[in-house]
């Protein structure tokens, strides 16, 4: 069982977010530091702005396990790690001053939210390398994440609403939470995908000229008597065009590229 570590607990603004932003332009994955190590790594619906954003239909990201110290310097302990708890805290008003309470998240206002969603991630992996995770403004704060899992939630409509703010923690594992503001994400478009009928051979369907030899007799009568006269055939014989039936096919969109779970920042209380 971990040793559980004492933390002074920070205020969690949904303001202050610090996003790093890897080589490729993208949001590079880094730890959450909330109102102290979290063990979560949220995807931002929004990393060109300040604040964590969560999409009202969609919160995605990774619940891991982490140790006291930077990476590398203590071994991770060995598996299985199981799987992990997330609760969603949704509020009208924001998590500033708010704390972790055995039956929710006090806010300052003294009230105790509990929460509106509970999902189990899959089993947690081992990472290597281990992966840091640091206070913002306690550089000694640091911890490395040995083990993690992606995970995605999907409310039910008019669970969260725009303009909410939303807070995650995982059950049992640390008291720790982060907090963001709940935003509308547009949703991605599916690519439609049009189905090729069963391949059929190629046949070709050729009839070929023919041309009938043929003979018409006409009797004339003259003074003499009847004469038989042979006149050849008049006319064109008879053809049909080469006609060729092409093989079916159709038009396949390509298939929508994967998008990565792993989050981008750390946010820091």
């Amino acid at each position: 069982m971990r040793t559980k570590i004492t933390i002074a607990a920070l205020a969690v603004s949904a303001l202050l977010v610090a996003v790093v932003i890897g080589p490729s332009g993208t949001a590079s994955a880094r730890w959450a530091y909330g109102n102290g190590p979290s063990d979560l790594d949220l995807i931002d619906a929004n990393p060109a702005v300040d604040g964590l954003q969560f999409c009202t239909g969609q919160i995605g990201g990774r619940a891991g396990l982490s140790l006291l110290g930077a990476p590398g310097t203590t071994p991770s302990p060995p598996g299985p790690y199981g799987t992990r708890t997330i609760s969603v805290f949704v509020s009208n008003t924001t998590f500033d001053g708010a704390q972790y309470d055995p039956g929710g998240i006090k806010l300052a206002t003294g009230d105790v939210l509990a929460p509106q969603i509970t999902q189990d991630t899959p089993e947690l992996q081992l990472l290597d390398p281990q992966e840091l995770l640091q206070s913002d403004t306690d550089p000694g704060q640091v911890f490395s994440v040995y083990a993690a899992a992606p995970f995605t939630i999907k409310p039910a409509s008019g669970v969260i609403l725009a303009g909410q703010f939303v807070a995650l923690r995982l059950v049992g594992v640390q008291d720790a939470f982060v907090a963001g503001q709940a935003v509308t994400c547009e949703s991605p478009t599916e690519p439609t995908v049009t189905q090729p009928p069963a391949t059929l051979p190629t046949t070709t369907a050729t009839t070929s000229s023919t041309t009938k030899p043929s003979e018409t007799t006409v009797a004339t009568t003259d003074s003499t008597g009847p004469v038989d006269t042979t006149v050849d055939p008049t006319g064109p014989a008879d053809s049909v065009p080469d006609t060729t039936v092409p093989t079916s096919s159709g038009d396949v969109a390509p298939a929508s590229a994967a998008i990565a779970v792993g989050g981008s920042a750390t946010y820091a209380g």
